[in-house]
């Protein structure tokens, strides 16, 4: 019996067009990944920006995205690093900015992380109070501890030790906003955070706080109510395609 994922010969178009725009070399990765995205019934409403060097252009400014919610290509802004694993940032203000916006109250963003072991702490961050109301996204910043801290508008749950790389991030339900984490979705408040469309989605440092380790994936969800059986089928999409070798949970 095949695996759920298992990695087809056929290579799908959209993965092809991809592969050839930003010069991705792990083909039979993303071939499997966007192939099981599509037959999760998300590829419309998702973009990501795979960033292990094999997965994108592994070199340059341009983070290249993937899905079928639109093009919305980053820059690498004050010199994050492409690595085998992912984007390592590690110093003030390093990042990748994107034109993504997204346009209703249903998102999900999540990242797979792993955070510097000498600093031990990383803060996902999602419309977050230190862009000054400019910005959503996925930014890493310093806090005490050896802790993950969710921020959906001010407030946080989550705990990590550093240096252990994990899928998480949060989102809003129909009636509930929600934290994820191994790929595992767990309802934190009810009511909304913060859904207006902003300027950017970066990746990585905001403008004044020091970035603390590696990004291998981002992605983002619009209207889709993200259920906890959808998130964990991602989950293990992401684990068996793009995140082989990562020593994910």
């Amino acid at each position: 019996m095949p695996a759920p994922f298992a990695r087809s010969l056929v290579m799908d178009s959209d993965a092809a067009a991809y592969c050839a725009r930003s010069g991705a070399t792990d083909r039979a990765a993303i071939n499997a990944f966007v192939r099981g995205v599509k037959n999760l019934g998300l590829w419309n409403s998702l973009v990501c920006w795979p960033l292990r060097s094999s997965q994108n252009s592994g070199t340059g400014t341009t983070a290249y995205s993937l899905g079928g919610l639109g093009t919305f290509n980053g820059t690498l802004t004050n010199g994050p690093a492409w690595g085998a694993d992912g984007i390592t940032v590690d110093a003030n203000n390093e990042r990748i900015t994107t034109s993504f916006n997204y346009a209703t109250g249903l998102v999900t963003v999540l990242a797979v992380i792993k955070p510097d072991v000498a600093t031990g702490g990383v803060d996902l961050r999602f419309a977050g109070n230190d862009q000054g109301g400019t910005s959503n996204g996925i930014n890493f910043d310093t806090i005490p501890a050896a802790q993950f801290r969710l921020l959906p508008g001010l407030n946080f749950v989550g705990t990590r030790s550093a240096g252990t790389r994990t899928m998480f991030g949060h989102g809003r339900g129909t009636a509930n906003t929600f934290w994820v984490q191994d790929g595992a979705r767990s309802a934190l408040t009810d009511g909304a955070y913060n859904s207006t469309a902003q300027t950017f989605c970066p990746i990585g440092s905001p403008t004044a706080s020091t970035a603390l380790g590696e990004t291998s994936f981002t992605v983002a969800f619009d209207g889709v109510t993200t259920t906890s059986s959808l998130l964990s089928s991602f989950y293990t999409l992401y684990k068996s395609t793009l995140g082989t070798g990562l020593g994910l949970p």
